[in-house]
């Protein structure tokens, strides 16, 4: 057993426990190793290590490294910390002749408390985390501590003996954390809620949803982050995806995603919302799209979302280089689209919806535009013209087409009279 995780953080305990209570060999890695890929495939390879745990941000970063089929004394890979996607973990199969065993459970709850062992060749949208191992009660609740249905997402608690005393010094804290566990005969009995998302399949088995606290209300739509980082997760071009409810001004966000590539190139950001669309709705296609070289990590190896940059007011890296209003009217629809978006340039190229526009905003743009060039436009134009180049042509144009409506009224008109004249003569023929 590799021993990688640092003694402070929780899931270390059964890093060291492990193998001395089963009669195995407890390898030390060197400190900080734990995020170096590159060092734990080596010490895998070469100590021959059978057992082995990663959070799954550094189980993708191992099954990358060219030297994992040397390391072929693994046996089982415990996965756990984070959400394990089924992109990744058949990955894992294709690179790996060894098992993958999905773990879930709070530090409050003695660490791991439900369990599933990784199915190869089976096509599903979430990889379980299981069942509860033996002493450990799963309840699934809504807000009124009722049992949701099967296939219903509830609020997940965890009872039984692996339940936590509390939090030192922290009785408030303590008191809302753990409740009494009405449901059990034995005194004091208690529940940790958890504050994760979960629901029951028609097997009996627990697939994980998502944080409470990673809910956000976006646009009049309550929306799981998660739902999104999955989505993206499967593109092929994606290593891993966080993303976030950003606020760029005072009371206006939009969904940033933070994306790491893989060493091929890099998708553009219309290749990553079209392909976001296929299986999201248009609120929750993320506006932005930043690229970076790696997400940071926590001492143990979890994602820090604490740490990610802050969004600025600059324009993002598009597919089209800047380009420069060239005219007066693209100069003043440059002007609105950065009042709107909260961006610091734009080009008369860029694409309202590649800038972090989205429908709202566009209702916004709208009246600007109304007041600003005096035009009855409508929406569906705005969409179907959506660089300042385009909509500065089209309103263009609309201007040097106004003489020919005013001849069609001539003709009209010219028209009109015609006909008068034809009932005159044929009234003065009649009498006659």
């Amino acid at each position: 057993m590799l021993q990688k995780t640092p003694y402070t953080f929780d899931a270390s305990v059964w890093e060291f426990y492990l193998p001395l209570l089963a009669g195995g060999t407890l390898v030390m890695a060197k400190p900080g190793g734990h995020l170096d890929s590159g060092y734990m495939t080596r010490a895998v390879r070469e100590q021959s290590i059978s057992v082995i745990q990663l959070v799954p941000t550094m189980l993708d970063l191992f099954i990358e490294e060219e030297a994992i089929e040397g390391c072929t004394a693994l046996r089982t890979v415990f996965c756990g910390g984070e959400a394990l996607t089924p992109e990744l973990q058949d990955r894992d199969f294709a690179r790996l002749d060894a098992e993958l065993v999905n773990l879930y459970g709070p530090t409050e709850t003695t660490v791991q408390t439900v369990v599933w062992k990784c199915e190869r060749g089976v096509l599903s949208r979430l990889v379980p985390i299981g069942r509860p191992i033996s002493n450990t009660q799963v309840y699934l609740l809504d807000r009124l501590m009722n049992n949701v249905p099967i296939g219903m997402a509830g609020e997940l608690y965890l009872g039984g003996i692996c339940v936590g005393r509390g939090y030192l010094n922290r009785a408030d804290l303590t008191a809302e954390r753990f409740l009494p566990d009405l449901l059990s005969d034995a005194p004091g009995a208690r529940l940790y809620r958890t504050s994760d998302l979960a629901r029951y399949t028609h097997e009996g088995v627990v697939e994980y949803l998502g944080r409470l606290d990673h809910q956000v209300k976006f646009r009049g739509f309550r929306i799981e982050l998660e739902e999104i980082e999955a989505v993206l997760n499967r593109h092929p071009a994606i290593r891993g995806a966080i993303v976030t409810a950003a606020e760029y001004a005072p009371g206006q966000s939009h969904l940033a995603a933070y994306l790491v590539c893989r060493k091929r190139s890099a998708p553009t950001f219309t290749e990553l919302r079209n392909y976001a669309q296929e299986s999201l709705p248009n609120y929750m296609i993320p506006s932005t799209f930043v690229l970076l070289r790696s997400l940071p990590l926590l001492p143990n190896g979890k994602v820090n979302r604490r740490a990610l940059p802050e969004m600025e007011a600059l324009r993002p890296e598009l597919e089209v280089g800047f380009v420069s209003p060239r005219n007066e009217s693209e100069r003043i629809l440059a002007e609105i689209w950065k009042e709107v978006l909260q961006v610091e340039r734009v080009g008369v190229l860029d694409n309202f919806f590649d800038l972090g526009g989205h429908s709202l905003l566009m209702f916004q743009m709208h009246a600007k535009l109304r007041k600003e060039f005096d035009r009855d436009l409508s929406t569906i134009d705005l969409f179907k013209y959506p660089t300042v180049s385009a909509l500065a042509e089209y309103l263009s144009s609309e201007r040097e087409e106004a003489p020919s409506f005013t001849a069609e009224e001539e003709q009209a008109r010219k028209q009109r009279q015609a006909i008068e004249r034809r009932r005159q003569i044929a009234n003065e023929a009649g009498r006659r």
